[in-house]
């Protein structure tokens, strides 16, 4: 059973940059100008992907600092906020687009879920929507052992998965267990553990939770 979704009127705050911290004899310096970074991840060659929140624009910064855009489009539409970037191998970035709207604030007044994951082949050069119509999709992350795309869909406080599939979009979606937070909980960050659960950020109570993936 769906969640209503939260219409109280929230106010968040955005850092305007990344900050390197001090490692070794000195910190890094980032050469880039993304309006609004928000989730971020290390990619096996040790650059980072990043979501630009406020321009639409997934981002890749490499280990001199310097950044490029792999990926503003689909098929010429633009993305829309991109909310986190998961770097998922070698060759895939996996990313959920949290609103087609910019500003992302228009999506909390909206009864229409509009959000997606998307799913980009670097070495083909190629994007494709990998699942569609969630609702305020958040942080999102691969599993242990790589079997599914698990997601926290804020307004609708629960989190998803999606069996990967070899070719094409995602499997049919998933719910972890519970199958729901609780109205008004809206799920931000998750991450696994060693054994396999799956642990929660809940912005709106502030704890940590943790579940079992079945």
């Amino acid at each position: 059973m769906r969640m209503g979704r939260p219409r109280r009127r929230m106010g968040f705050r955005c850092a305007r940059r990344l900050v390197p911290l001090p490692c070794g004899s000195g910190a890094g310096r980032l050469r880039h100008r993304i309006r609004d970074p928000n989730g971020f991840s290390r990619r096996p060659d040790d650059s980072f992907v990043v979501a630009g929140l406020n321009d639409g624009h997934k981002y890749q910064i490499a280990t001199d600092g310097r950044a490029r855009t792999p990926l503003e489009s689909i098929d010429g539409v633009p993305l829309g906020s991109v909310n986190y970037a998961c770097a998922a191998g070698p060759g895939r970035i996996c990313s959920s687009v949290m609103t087609r709207h910019l500003p992302w604030v228009a999506a909390l007044r909206s009864s229409t879920p509009d959000d997606y994951v998307v799913h980009l082949d670097t070495v083909e050069a190629r994007a494709q929507i990998a699942a569609d119509r969630l609702d305020f999709t958040n942080e999102i992350k691969v599993s242990p052992e790589d079997r599914y795309r698990h997601a926290a869909e804020t307004l609708d406080c629960r989190i998803v998965g999606f069996p990967v599939r070899p070719e094409g979009p995602l499997g049919a979606n998933d719910c972890a267990d519970p199958r729901s937070l609780g109205w008004g909980s809206l799920p931000d960050g998750i991450i696994f553990d060693a054994v396999g659960n799956v642990w929660v950020a809940i912005t709106r109570q502030n704890p940590l939770s943790s579940s079992g993936w079945g």
